[in-house]
């Protein structure tokens, strides 16, 4: 497992530095994680319930919220979490607050800009590694993590970790593009589809006061990600699609964010920027 995806799960946790003490260096970052987690007997297996029970006087209500927002990437409006996690009034909105205060989730504004389309999402690295491959998910194998790293559900999830990662680095990202004295807005876009257009999603849009706005593919990848045909047109639909129903009156400029950079071909050469692992922990 690349270091970067194990770094996402714990080091940006509130205790990080206590769970990264607990790794060996005689062993793997896999069997780390399979005697960390997985194991018989292993440390952390329950530390999701001790974690809640020890920060929250009603933990019950704060972890129903915490499951909830783990079942979606994109995250959920208020009105949303209020109708499928029974929760509404002051108390969801005290809840949302504390968690967001503590770092377990963050709020996003969609580029629409409407106070309505505010999306919470669970970004605590932790909680979202615990509740994908543990929580309701036991197993015998206690060398779980070291068999599965090429599984579907284990790449998925290394996606969306490192989607975490670089919202997580904003300003790194900004001194990569050479705009770290610029004012700028970072949102998320989800447009849902209507009688004219497929629906869309744009990982991360950083709107400049120098009236650009870099539109950011996130990728994880394991070498250099190419960029092939389908996926060209798949980038240029979302591309015209944004255009149609946004209307931007600020230049496009399209930029990839990815482990290690794009692979030279006939279609990197319309992407403006790329940013790397390497830029982010520069």
């Amino acid at each position: 497992m690349p270091k970067l995806t194990f770094f996402a799960t714990f080091g940006k946790f509130k205790y990080g530095t206590y769970y990264l003490s607990s790794l060996t260096k005689e062993r793997s970052l896999a069997q780390n994680v399979d005697d960390l987690l997985f194991s018989r007997g292993s440390g952390l297996a329950d530390e999701f319930d001790r974690l809640f029970n020890s920060l929250f006087v009603n933990p019950e209500d704060y972890k129903r919220i915490v499951r909830f927002l783990s079942t979606s990437n994109s995250g959920y409006t208020r009105e949303e979490i209020a109708a499928k996690a029974s929760s509404s009034g002051g108390g969801l909105t005290k809840i949302l607050r504390v968690l967001k205060e503590n770092g377990f989730i963050s709020a996003f504004q969609d580029f629409s800009g409407r106070s309505k389309d505010l999306r919470y999402r669970l970004t605590d690295p932790f909680c979202m590694f615990y509740l994908k491959f543990i929580d309701g998910h036991r197993t015998n194998d206690e060398a779980f993590w070291e068999n599965s790293q090429f599984l579907p559900g284990i790449n998925a999830w290394r996606g969306l970790a490192f989607e975490n990662v670089c919202f997580a680095h904003i300003r790194q990202i900004k001194a990569a593009l050479g705009i770290s004295g610029v004012r700028t807005e970072v949102f998320s876009w989800i447009f849902r589809g209507d009688d004219e257009h497929d629906g869309a999603q744009i990982d991360m849009l950083i709107d400049r006061a120098d009236r650009i706005i870099n539109l950011c593919e996130i990728k994880f990848s394991i070498a250099e990600y190419t960029i092939t045909k389908d996926y060209d047109r798949k980038l240029r639909q979302r591309l015209q699609t944004f255009f149609e129903v946004v209307h931007p009156k600020k230049t496009i400029h399209q930029t990839f964010i990815t482990t290690y950079g794009l692979r030279s071909n006939e279609y990197s050469g319309k992407i403006q920027s790329v940013i790397t692992m390497d830029d982010l922990f520069r």
